[in-house]
């Protein structure tokens, strides 16, 4: 039962870095991103896109540095813009 449950954790968290990192890259391309939900939300789309593709290969490349800086830009992506 627990490698069940496990398994399933496993494949759930696949799952998510898939999804986070086909949104980013369609950010990135685009210049929106994909869902209603987090088009009214994000104000810098190719910004939250490269913060939202490192943030998913933080884990593969075992890095906490990348981790933070795709923090980081998808909390950027997040403020509006400056008027200038």
């Amino acid at each position: 039962m627990f490698g069940m449950t496990l398994m399933a954790m496993l494949l759930l968290a696949i799952a998510i870095v898939i999804t986070l990192c086909v949104a980013g890259i369609h950010a990135i391309l685009f210049g929106r991103v994909p869902g209603r939900w987090l088009r009214y939300r994000v104000r810098r789309p190719r910004v939250w896109g490269a913060g939202a593709v490192l943030l998913a290969l933080a884990r593969p490349l075992d890095s906490l540095c990348v981790c933070v800086v795709g923090i980081g830009l998808m909390a950027i992506g997040y403020v509006p813009e400056g008027k200038s």
